[in-house]
């Protein structure tokens, strides 16, 4: 039991199965994230609620922009999405956020919103190569990985910032 979820850090970093299928993940999941605009309207939806988080230093009471209370969904995704807004510097005051865009400055609102979806679906993936690398071996584990990560819905999910994947990753 000592060596449960343990890892052998004898074996050198670029020959773990593990760091191949995160590396992989970053690589296909991180950087086109704000290269669209928000497709769904919920997205839109959830980015301005986190907006508005911001903009009222309020964190407690949901509000979508003049319609009232926003009391649809649960808040995490609201708050990570407000916090990565924070994190990155995205300007959430009115007609600040495209504006900002517009002149260059990184990141794009898009970006901001839709990673931490991205991080819970690659921590949701590498929680399924770690509980099948412990049964099955590291091969295993990356090829559950890699089949995992390129299922349409999964990949659909991991870029949307949508309420599903802050939900199923930590089902995981």
């Amino acid at each position: 039991l000592a060596r449960l979820g343990a890892v052998d850090s004898s074996i050198p970093l670029v020959r773990r199965w593990g760091f191949w299928l995160v590396s992989l993940l970053i690589a296909l999941y991180v950087p086109l994230l704000g290269s669209y605009s928000l497709s769904d309207p919920w997205e839109a939806h959830y980015g301005e609620v986190a907006r508005e988080m911001l903009a009222r230093d309020d964190w407690i009471s949901l509000w979508w922009a003049q319609e009232g209370w926003f009391l649809s969904k649960p808040v995490l995704h609201m708050w990570i999405q407000a916090l990565a807004f924070s994190l990155f510097g995205v300007r959430f005051m009115p007609d600040e956020m495209l504006g900002a865009a517009t002149q260059g400055h990184f990141p794009q609102p898009e970006w901001a919103a839709r990673l931490p979806v991205a991080l819970f679906a690659i921590l949701a993936t590498y929680a399924l190569y770690r509980a099948v690398a412990q049964r099955f071996g590291g091969r295993a584990g990356f090829l559950g990985g890699v089949v995992l990560m390129s299922v349409p819905y999964w990949y659909l999910l991991a870029h949307q910032s949508m309420t599903d994947m802050p939900y199923v990753a930590p089902l995981s």
